[in-house]
């Protein structure tokens, strides 16, 4: 609820400086992890404990012990395969009983957060990203656990929004 929460105050502020649809990217950034109330929430470190060569099932996947370092290309995509089939799964779950039109916005809107159909979709997607950040750089002033260097990093090759980009390069200086 504190990532949905702090997601859609991001996008609301931030989103006023664009041409874009701000109830939409507000919407979509109160449901686009609706899906974790049924399929988990996976990280970098889930993703790193995949092994590099061969197939991996939805069940091995979530029994994995996640692994302190970068994922590569290739572990990430096995895991965003394994969790694109798994929230789906999830969002069909609790649509299913909501009202038709309430049902088709919600999941266009979640289908256009996933795909990036939209400037709002790729948007949300980006500051969803930058939030993360924000959090796991949160634990580790806490905590000190994460490799937030490697999160930094990460989210610069990922974000291209230019706003996104300033409000990461204060995060990174603080």
């Amino acid at each position: 609820a504190e990532h949905i929460f702090h997601l859609a105050l991001l996008v609301w502020v931030l989103g006023k400086k664009k041409r874009i649809n701000l109830e939409r990217v507000i919407k979509m950034a109160l449901i686009h992890d609706l899906c974790e109330i049924y399929a988990p929430d996976f990280t970098s470190y889930d993703a790193k404990a995949i092994k590099e060569k061969g197939r991996i099932t939805i069940k091995e996947v979530l029994n994995l012990k996640p692994t302190i370092g970068r994922p590569t290309t290739n572990q990430r995509k096995k895991i965003e395969k394994i969790k694109k089939k798994l929230e789906t799964k999830a969002m069909k779950k609790l649509f299913a009983s909501l009202p038709p039109n309430l049902k088709k916005e919600m999941i266009f809107l979640w289908l256009d957060y996933e795909e990036g159909l939209t400037p709002e979709g790729r948007f949300v997607k980006q500051a969803d990203k930058v939030i993360n950040l924000f959090q796991g750089l949160e634990y580790w002033k806490k905590y000190g656990k994460i490799q937030h260097h490697l999160w930094i990093r990460r989210i610069k090759e990922v974000i291209s929004d230019p706003d996104l980009l300033e409000f990461v390069k204060v995060l990174e200086n603080k």
